[in-house]
């Protein structure tokens, strides 16, 4: 008598399960298992009567029932080689089938856990994981081992040996089978790897002929599929056809352009995991190569793990942690063994290694490869990286990027041109027949000749045309269904009168004279950071200037918020928020770590408590100190974020409220970090507020944003919501503009009759509704705010 050990799922088991079988142990229940009898061996018995005993055994209690399931010899090897095959299970009986519908084994065994996803158990010499129940017809008709794999090697998948917990609404097996030689051709029903007509199905390839010999469909599991959101099942559908030609023939690139929050990740896993096990002839790639910044990479390999778990695909990441000789054995095994279906790496680590990964281009059936943060890659005249990525030589290729265009249309182009060489014609073309007559329309303003703006507006929608073929870019707007409303409010800061004195003494001095006169870039750009500096806290610059220009008993080491309008508004709302009951939370974020320094000094002086993350924060303390705070009981409630550092991927929704303190020049930076509140999981209605001073240089990087963000619309095909403004007023950015009656940048919407904007312009600061910004504005001088425009975003609006 032998005893096997039996691991109950995790996750319950089916309830028609749990009803056929009411007198077996179900998971999750506290009895003990009991041993397990199994009949003393036949001996001398074939195959064919020691099956005859067990079906003569004692009848089964319920139903047949049939599961998709791995397999493995019993070893203790650390890593074992899983193979896919079906159980059927009939009372006690268990009879195990490869997925050609071989059978391996037979056992009867007692006592045994209603079966679910994850269930674990032991049959004679096997192990077996249960990947999920399948309709028992399927079994009986053998559908379940029938669809078409005529490229397949059939090598076994090598899974891990940890328990595995399924996190998933529904699985499926998803393993691609064998044409049976001498059996009649079957329909495309027949052929596919899973139920094009099931509910929720997600068909991503219909034939022609569904009748026709072979033909099949290609539909997404739906252990995935049933996750999707809508924007994000459109999104797979749209990138599956990019890739495989269909909507470009003999172009197979994409460019996926969501803004951040709407899950490009998980549609890219979705379409990884779709072209390596599925495609209208069998699988159409055999690897895939995912090239992200080294940042990402953990981030990458989590997200692979919560959508596929560790069981259905095994994912290889290269750290650059690892030995010289770790990461060469590390990418043989990738190109040259069978566990390793996905490399995960960084882009200094692909230049490093591209002539070992230019080995692929001969690898069958090709490589997927996908860039995250492709943007990278926007040098229309190529660089190292681009050319490390050529090297490898893949035809299917894929860019992830948030901000396609962030400063100029050659960015695009060099994306377009790497995803899908030739389609936007050479360099040269592309700036004469659409940079220049764009640009002509988008920065002359009104200089712009009728002919020019009607040459330009045609151009741009000619571009959109031909881009929209392979680019797909939805905005944040679209999680307004699912998410709490959010409010982005721009606070115009009036100057302190030593921040005035102080600007206009920078300014008008000799040395910015001559840096403007000669045109040194290195120089301009010195001034321009000491000027953002100046107008976050006189305290930053202080080290420059004369004692004569400074007040008396100055003290330089200590910010005080009279000084600052910026640090007087931020005090006045920290007083406000910790008014309420309990104290909001609230995410401070700057792209200056010393201006984060006076921050946490003024946090330190109202006695609150904070977190902080910013470039000098080790990479394995962010997630503790982002759950920390996100903790509903935890004593922080102002979390300091450094825009560079923790602007990408970090989930703050413990916070309903975000301080933008000063601006980026590359709107992608600013949106990054007024993202990280604005997510998944978030429960309250959420405020950013924008600091600006009026007629600052921040003022001015702001209007340049919103002429970038002007210029993606090109690829979106969305009206105007921002004024053209001429390239002359931004070359202007050491004019100090204080006297205007509310600001700048209203005056510059309003000279050009921005009708249709989507920014409410509130020269009467009480229209703006927010009780918080309301009390914040009762405790400041009068005067201190001069103007301020916001825009909703919510699923009523």
């Amino acid at each position: 008598m032998r005893k096997s050990a039996i691991i109950a799922s995790r996750r319950p088991a089916s309830s028609n399960e749990t009803a056929a079988y009411p007198d077996t142990l179900v998971a999750g229940s506290e009895r003990p298992i009991k041993k397990i009898f199994r009949p003393p061996r036949l001996h001398g018995s074939s195959s064919l009567q020691r099956d005859a005993a067990v079906s003569t055994q004692k009848e089964s209690l319920g139903p047949s029932l049939a599961y998709k399931i791995f397999y493995s010899v019993k070893s203790n090897k650390k890593h074992k080689k899983y193979s896919d095959g079906v159980l059927l299970r009939k009372g006690n009986n268990f009879v195990i089938f490869n997925d050609s519908g071989k059978q391996i084994t037979s056992r009867s065994l007692s006592a045994i856990a209603a079966l679910g996803t994850g269930s674990e158990l032991e049959c004679g010499t096997y192990e077996v994981q249960v990947d999920q129940q399948v309709d028992i017809a399927d079994y009986e008709s053998g559908l379940v081992f029938i669809s078409v794999e005529p490229y397949s090697t059939k090598e076994p998948v090598v899974r891990s040996t940890k328990n595995h917990e399924s996190k998933f609404k529904s699985a499926a097996a998803c393993k691609p089978s064998i044409r049976v030689e001498g059996r009649s051709p079957k329909t495309a029903v027949t052929n596919s790897r899973n139920n094009p007509f099931a509910l929720n199905a997600l068909v991503l390839y219909k034939p022609i002929d569904p009748s026709a010999p072979n033909s099949r469909y290609v539909t997404l599991c739906p252990f995935i599929s049933n996750c999707l959101r809508p924007h994000q099942r459109d999104g797979v559908s749209f990138l599956y056809d990019c890739l495989i030609g269909k909507r470009n023939p003999n172009y197979f690139g994409a460019i996926l352009a969501d803004e951040m929050g709407l899950g490009k990740t998980l549609q890219c896993i979705s379409i990884i995991w779709t072209l390596l096990k599925d495609g209208p002839c069998g699988p159409v790639v055999s690897r895939a190569l995912v090239v992200v910044p080294s940042s990402l990479i953990d981030n990458w390999v989590n997200e692979f793990k919560k959508w596929l778990g560790n069981h259905r695909l095994e994912v290889l990441a290269m750290q650059s942690s690892l030995s010289a000789k770790q990461q060469k054995e590390m990418l043989e095994d990738f190109i040259n063994g069978t566990r390793w279906a996905v490399l995960i790496i960084s882009y200094e680590m692909c230049r490093k290694f591209s002539n070992t990964l230019s080995r692929m281009s001969a690898i069958k059936r090709g490589v997927l490869l996908i860039c995250d943060e492709g943007h990278r890659l926007k040098n229309s005249q190529g660089n190292q990286t681009i050319a490390a990525l050529e090297l490898i030589g893949a035809q299917r290729r894929l860019i992830i990027t948030g901000t396609p265009i962030q400063n100029q249309l050659d960015e695009l182009y060099a994306m377009c041109s790497f995803v899908n060489p030739g389609q936007l014609s050479t360099l040269d073309s592309f700036r004469n027949n659409f940079i220049k007559p764009i640009s002509a329309w988008r920065d002359s303003g009104t200089a712009c000749s009728a002919d020019d703006a009607t040459l330009g507006q045609k151009r741009a929608d000619t571009l959109k045309s031909l881009t929209s073929s392979f680019i797909l870019r939805r905005t944040s707007d679209v999680l307004s269904k699912y998410l709490p409303s959010k409010t982005q409010c721009v606070v115009f800061c009036r100057l302190s009168a030593l921040q005035i004195k102080l600007y206009q003494t920078y300014v008008e001095s000799q040395a910015v004279k001559t840096s403007i006169n000669v045109v040194d870039t290195a120089a301009v750009l010195k001034h321009i950071t000491a000027l953002r500096k100046l107008v976050n806290d006189p305290s930053l610059v202080s080290d420059l200037y004369d004692a004569a220009h400074l007040p008396d008993n100055y003290d330089c080491l200590v910010s005080d918020p009279a000084n600052s309008t910026k640090m007087n508004f931020l005090d006045s709302l920290l007083t406000r928020m910790n008014t309420e009951d309990p104290p909001g939370k609230l995410v401070i974020v700057s792209n200056f770590t010393k201006t984060l320094q006076c921050i946490e000094k003024l946090c330190q002086s109202k006695s609150i408590s904070i977190l902080r993350l910013d470039g000098q924060t080790p990479s394995q303390a962010r997630q503790g100190i982002v759950n920390r705070f996100n903790d509903s009981h935890s004593l922080e409630t102002v979390f300091l974020l450094s825009a560079k550092a923790g602007g990408c991927g970090l989930n703050l929704i413990g916070a309903s409220r975000l301080v933008l303190f000063d601006p980026d020049w590359n709107p992608a930076t600013d949106e990054q970090a007024m993202a990280r509140i604005w997510r998944d999981g978030q429960l309250y209605p959420c405020v950013i507020y924008r600091l600006l001073t009026t007629g600052g240089i921040d003022e001015k990087i702001f209007q340049r944003q919103l002429t970038k963000q002007e210029l993606a619309m090109v690829i979106e095909g969305k009206d105007r919501s921002v004024p053209v403004m001429a390239r002359d007023e931004l070359k202007k950015l050491f004019m100090l503009s204080c006297n205007e009656e509310y600001c700048q940048t209203l005056s510059m919407f309003l000279d050009v009759e921005a009708i249709g904007s989507t920014w409410n312009f509130h020269r009467d600061l009480s229209t703006l509704d927010d009780p918080v910004f309301t009390g914040t504005m009762e405790l400041l001088p009068p005067g201190t705010i001069s103007f301020a425009m916001s825009k909703t975003t919510s699923f009523e609006s």
